[in-house]
């Protein structure tokens, strides 16, 4: 079972919601051109608490999402209920999604890839992906490079969300990132405060693959997929090494 069955839980869902109301226009724009030229249904696995999935069906696509946090699904089905739509999520890995849709487009956004951090997970991942994929469809994803390693390392660093109730909201995160994985290790302390005390407490440590520049080119090939473009996010500046971040855009 890859490593994002591990992350986001309660606590972390609900900081991350608070801080991530929406998806960045950007790229709420970009997803919305690749569903409207997909013409088909459309497959957004690891899709979270839905703020890229649920404006996509409120603009009248067929998108089904996956992920495997129940604490997550259970934010976006709150509020597809409350916005009266009713999408398919399914509570799910990579390992353990099915389904007998062959998807025209599917996509990943904000380097959530890279939280699958071991190569068995990453090659298995693809392959489901290149099953589910429809012959002229296209698979769109974005990574992080070792360019958008954080800095400083080692070093505690926090802020505060206040909520409509009044708590608060504590979020202390350190990073460390180990030179011969490159893998980067976020150690996340959340701290729930109400009347000046600390009322719950939730401690997860997350893991991302950070590539280098060509490094999923030989991966990708190797499963089936033709490597269409290599941009700079939502822009069609090819991404060359010294890029933060890939979006690839595959097809088979």
């Amino acid at each position: 079972m890859n490593k994002q069955s591990e992350s986001y839980r309660e606590l972390c869902t609900e900081f991350y919601v608070l801080d991530n109301p929406h998806a960045p226009l950007d790229a709420l724009r970009y997803y919305l051109a690749c569903a409207a030229e997909a013409n088909g249904s459309i497959l957004e696995p690891m899709c979270g608490a839905g703020r890229f999935l649920i404006p996509l069906i409120e603009e009248g696509y067929d998108v089904t999402g996956f992920d495997n946090s129940p604490h997550m699904l259970e934010v976006c089905r709150n509020k597809c209920f409350e916005k009266k739509i009713n999408p398919q999520l399914v509570e799910a890995s990579f390992e353990t999604f099915s389904s007998n849709i062959s998807y025209k487009l599917i996509f990943i956004p904000s380097a959530s890839f890279c939280l699958l951090v071991d190569l068995v997970d990453v090659q298995q991942a693809l392959r489901k992906i290149f099953e589910c994929l429809a012959n002229d469809g296209k698979f769109i994803f974005e990574i992080e490079t070792l360019k958008a390693v954080r800095e400083p390392q080692g070093i505690w660093s926090g802020r505060w969300i206040k909520k409509d109730d009044g708590s608060l909201f504590l979020h202390n995160r350190i990073f460390h990132f180990d030179t011969v994985t490159n893998i980067e290790t976020r150690l996340c302390r959340k701290e729930l405060w109400e009347n000046n005390r600390i009322v719950q407490t939730e401690v997860e440590e997350f893991r991302l693959h950070l590539y280098v520049h060509n490094e999923l080119d030989e991966i990708l090939e190797g499963i089936g997929f033709k490597i269409k473009n290599k941009f700079i996010p939502y822009t069609r500046t090819q991404a060359d090494e010294n890029a933060q971040m890939i979006l690839y855009e595959c097809v088979k």
